[in-house]
């Protein structure tokens, strides 16, 4: 049965340890190699420390432009993919959030969206998170990871102020995205990739699922009917628990998995339902 953790029940068992260590395996193991699948698309990578970022400079990349965003996590490296051809600012920036980095996540894990937003016409950013340890990440609700997100969403509605904020979280950066969506007033939306609702992901992220249920932003939620950490069954009933007076819409992809929902061969399927759902709720001109 379906459970969200409280706090305080945080391995309170031997066997939800075994199950967590199970989920953080499999989750740091795929995320990886999509990274290393993305990498091979991207020329423009070069490796900084222990982290891999996109290089500019070199050829084969397109982001228009990379800003030093200064967070409270300290100057975050932003990339900015902007529409290549437009006579008028872009009406929406969507800030993508990426999956967990200690479960293997980074920005490659977002970009080729960004591209079919900029694509589309709207300007997209996307940015490697300067995440907490494992187990300090959990206990401390991933408030480091939140603020990060905030900070950018701040620097995008003041760098840009003709265009509003649209939040899109991948896998487990989605939960972490999810919190940020009401400590903005600029941030107009929420779609979320593979939102991590099953019983195991709420062991690390349910502390997070509040957040996301009680907002009233227009909000979807993406998933496949085969993933391997949240079923449909638990995503109907998370729904149910929408606190507000505006729907948290789903779409549910048949025969598609987690992990090959992140893959660069759904970037293009996934971005074409973001894209209809903001024109679909208005979402390009909102607040102006």
């Amino acid at each position: 049965m379906f459970k969200v953790l409280q706090k305080g029940q945080l391995f309170d068992s031997g066997r939800r340890v075994g199950a967590f260590k199970i989920f953080i395996v499999t989750h740091t193991g795929v995320h990886g190699a999509r990274q290393k699948l993305r990498r091979r698309e991207h020329k423009s990578a070069k490796k900084i420390g222990t982290r891999v970022e996109l290089d500019p400079t070199a050829t084969g990349m397109d982001p228009t432009a990379t800003d030093s965003v200064p967070t409270r996590a300290g100057s975050l490296r932003v990339h900015r993919w902007e529409p290549s051809a437009s006579s008028s600012p872009p009406p929406l920036t969507v800030v993508t959030v990426h999956p967990w980095a200690p479960l293997g996540g980074s920005e490659y894990n977002t970009i080729g969206i960004a591209r079919e937003m900029a694509a589309a016409g709207l300007r997209a950013v996307t940015f490697n998170m300067r995440s907490s340890s494992m187990v300090w990440g959990v206990l401390s609700n991933h408030s480091s990871e939140v603020g990060q997100v905030v900070d950018v969403c701040e620097w995008a509605l003041t760098t840009f102020p003709d265009s509003k904020v649209l939040l899109l979280g991948s896998s487990a950066g989605a939960p972490q995205a999810g919190s940020a969506l009401d400590k903005v007033p600029g941030i107009v939306g929420y779609a979320a990739v593979g939102y991590t609702f099953g019983w195991l992901s709420s062991i690390a992220f349910g502390r997070h699922f509040d957040a996301l249920l009680k907002s009233s932003k227009p909000r979807l939620l993406i998933m496949g009917d085969r993933d391997e950490f949240t079923s449909e069954s638990q995503l109907r009933s998370m729904l149910q628990k929408v606190k507000s007076d505006t729907p948290c819409e789903s779409v549910i992809y048949p025969g598609c998995g987690h992990f090959e929902l992140e893959s660069p061969s759904y970037d293009g399927r996934v971005s074409r339902t973001v894209l209809e759902w903001i024109e679909n709720r208005g979402l390009r001109g909102r607040g102006k």
